[in-house]
């Protein structure tokens, strides 16, 4: 008999396991040990007090009860400040139901795997593991030819879902928030299935398309919400008022061993003299990043507060390898002549980084706090050795303390190799400076371009400023800017960045913040696209805070492609949010997509822990374990474990996956989970790839007993181009695209039992 199933997931995440220091125990047969204790704590039991199955889930700190109807879960631990569950109501075939859910339906128990069986006709399934929790459906085929499958489910009493795609839900409770998305859904044969989400009448509904499935089908949609306890990689300072996640950034991969590194500022560490600040490089392997293994840097200079700011500053010299720029702001010169502030470069090298600055720079003027404000700026004149921006917001020229940036250009004697260009400020305390970042190529010119923000350039009140972008040149960066952005809020231009490519038309787009902290109203984050014209003054999107005056925006930063969809994702840190604890901290992270910035948070990541300030430090890390996506660090400066290590500081890591919370191109996650059925000889390359309007497919060593189909399927896995090649062994098809939207598609390609599936980009 054919079935068909439905799998859920719940909250992915990361599982440590303790060491022991036995010396008796063969280390291998140790490890076998704590492999079996491990799978055992995820085992699901009959509890007689509960008078229910329950498990506990240690590494998404979950406990969890099932039944027949319904699984819920939460918080382990005696505090349950809150509750979820999701109960089946329905599962019909064309409208008509699939059995009925019964009282007492058949149970079988095995390990982790739990399954109900009603009467015969669906089971359903509960599988508990360090991964998460999967609800499974697993449905015998229909009585009759069936065009759409529908599972209805209704959530706990206090929660509301809200839908924000077709592949997507949020589901709230007060300030508690879980995403349920990224839903994935294709047959045996490994063909996308068509299916979406729908509310109605507050029942949640998954509808899918199977009038052309071969059975069985799977439907995969995730329920996530991201917390200190589920991230990846866990780094802390273990050093008491260290503010360790100040500041954090990617690195590139430092010690050459084909896996990114990461950077994370301490401020205010202290190993000799009070406040010298530190940063510490963490290295990474194919299981991420290490908390153990570490390098770290210090200024061994009293209150310089080195690490205030880090940067991945690319390859200044040209050398091959990657280079990082640590700040000082709080550097003093001479005592009481003012805070310059300098900035340290350290070289990398082909055996790793050095850990002596190859150059140091101090600030121009007295109280300018050279280093607090340093981005890596690209490569503005295309000389092939990037560049650095520094700004000195309160440096003090002729027509008072307006502000200056430093461009300093790359070269193959590091950045002295070139006299700097200064950019200056005209407005008396106009703070021009005040944030300044790459902008990556907005025109597309071939040079990169630069952003800087001025909170007070329109005048001191109403704290109004402007942004204004300078394009980069063979000349570098003119003295005059090409673009200014004018202030449409209190605080606009706090902090820009770069967001890379948002929505995948070759021209990098911008973030400008506006926080509003104390001020009345609610803090906002622009998205200004970039174009052939350069960026447009009007911003394609604003994102409101979901709170007022929470600091939302105090940090913003280009993401990379989390989720390998073609398309550049953000995240924004609002560390002065409360969700539950007082001023814990929170990121959102926003992914890109055809038509813009999806303007609904894919992920949500929260400290879970009072004062912690999660989201002061946000960035990309790179890719650091080396599997196709890029990765996520968020600081959280005033977290502490053990309590008793106050303000030691935190930064999280948290790996970038295909089926994402948010995924914008949900149906298609299957892509990468399915094996792969086509024979070592024969082969399907698809060409050129992005792709504008005609798309080329070759085919070499095809069954030639069986007819090739090609499928063209969009993001919801609707087919938008169905073809028959006939029976062939090679040659050529060319398929005219033109009609088609810009964005992401999968191409299957069907030849008997080969099966070829390919992300096709259309631009």
């Amino acid at each position: 008999m054919k079935t068909l199933l439905f799998f859920a997931s719940l909250f992915p995440s990361y599982l440590s396991v303790a060491k022991t220091t036995d010396p008796v125990i063969e280390k291998a047969k140790l490890e076998s040990i704590k492999k079996v204790i491990t799978r055992s704590e995820y085992f699901i039991r009959w509890q007689n007090t509960a008078a229910a199955y329950q498990s506990p889930n240690r590494n998404n700190n979950l406990d969890a009860t099932y039944t027949g109807q319904q699984m819920s879960v939460v918080p382990a631990g005696s505090n349950t400040d809150w509750s979820f569950g999701l109960t089946v109501q329905n599962i019909t075939a064309d409208g008509k139901q699939i059995g009925s859910l019964v009282k007492d339906p058949l149970i079988s128990l095995n390990d982790n795997t739990i399954r109900f069986n009603h009467n015969g006709k669906f089971t359903v399934e509960y599988s508990n593991s360090e991964q998460g929790i999967r609800q499974n459906f697993i449905i015998q085929q229909p009585s009759s030819a069936t065009r759409k499958i529908s599972v209805q489910l209704d959530v706990s009493e206090g929660w509301i879902a809200e839908k924000h795609s077709n592949t997507s839900l949020l589901f709230k409770n007060g300030k508690q928030q879980l995403s349920y998305s990224g839903l994935a859904v294709w047959d045996a044969k490994g063909n996308c299935l068509p299916a979406y989400f729908s509310l109605v009448d507050d029942r949640i509904r998954i509808e899918v398309d199977v009038q052309h499935a071969t059975y069985p089908v799977t439907i995969d949609p995730l329920l996530a919400n991201s917390t200190p306890q589920n991230a990846n990689s866990f780094l802390q300072s273990n050093r008491p008022e260290a503010l360790l996640g100040w500041s954090v950034s990617g690195a590139g991969d430092l010690n050459n061993d084909g896996y990114d590194d990461v950077i994370v500022g301490v401020p205010r560490y202290k190993n000799g003299q009070e406040e010298e600040g530190a940063a510490f490089i963490y290295y990474s392997s194919s299981n991420g990043i290490n908390p153990n293994v570490y390098t770290i840097l210090e200024s061994n200079i009293e209150h310089a507060q080195f690490g205030y700011t880090v940067v991945a500053a690319g390859d200044i010299n040209g050398d091959g390898s990657p280079d990082i720029v640590i700040g000082a702001p709080q550097y003093d010169q001479a005592p009481l002549s003012g805070f310059r502030g300098r900035f340290y470069v350290y070289k990398g090298t082909p055996v790793g980084l050095t850990t002596t600055p190859s150059e140091i720079i101090d600030g121009s003027t007295d109280n300018a706090f050279l280093g607090e404000v340093l981005s890596a700026a690209g490569d503005v004149n295309g000389d092939g050795y990037d560049d650095i921006i520094a700004g000195e917001y309160y440096a003090i020229n002729q027509y008072g303390d307006p502000g200056i940036v430093w461009i300093y250009y790359g070269s193959p004697f590091g950045l002295n190799g070139m006299a700097p260009t200064m950019l200056e400020g005209s407005v008396h305390n106009g703070t021009f400076g005040r944030s300044a970042s790459g902008a990556g190529d907005v025109n597309g010119d071939g040079y990169d371009d630069i952003i800087l923000g001025s909170i007070h350039a329109l005048g001191p009140l109403p704290f109004q400023g402007n942004v204004q972008i300078y394009y980069g040149s063979i000349y570098g960066i003119d003295m005059n800017p090409n673009v200014v952005l004018n202030g449409h809020t209190e605080n606009f231009g706090y902090k820009v960045a770069s967001a890379g490519d948002i929505n995948h038309d070759g021209f990098d787009d911008v973030l400008v913040s506006a926080p509003r902290f104390f001020l009345p109203f609610g803090d906002t984050v622009f998205v200004y696209h970039g174009s052939g014209n350069g960026v447009d003054a009007i911003p394609e999107a604003a994102l409101p805070s979901p709170q007022d005056n929470v600091g939302y925006g105090a940090s913003i930063a280009g993401a990379g492609d989390l989720n390998a969809d073609g398309f550049a994702d953000i995240v924004i840190g609002s560390w002065l949010e409360s969700n539950g604890q007082s001023m814990e901290g929170t990121a959102y992270v926003h992914y890109g997509r055809a038509i813009g910035l999806n303007p609904i948070p894919g992920a949500t990541i929260q400290s879970n822990q009072v004062n912690a300030n999660l989201g002061t430090g946000v960035a990309c890390a790179g890719d650091v374990n080396h599997d196709g996506f890029d990765d996520l660090i968020v600081g959280a400066p005033n977290y502490a474990v053990p309590a008793a290590q106050v303000r030691e500081g935190g930064a999280f890591i948290y790996h970038g996956i295909s089926v994402n919370p948010g995924l914008t191109a949900g149906n298609l996650a299957a892509e990468s989970l399915l094996p792969s059925t086509a024979s070592a000889i024969a082969t399907v390359k698809a060409f050129p790839n992005p792709v504008v309007d005609n798309l080329s497919i070759q085919f070499d060593g095809l069954d030639t007993k069986h007819n090739t189909t090609i499928q063209l399927l969009n993001t919801q896995g609707a087919t938008v181009k169905n073809i028959s090649v006939g029976k062939i062994k090679g040659g050529s098809e060319q398929i005219n695209i033109d009609e088609l939207t810009p964005g992401l598609y999968l191409m299957i390609v069907q030849n008997g039992t080969n099966t070829f599936r390919e992300k096709i980009i259309k631009q």
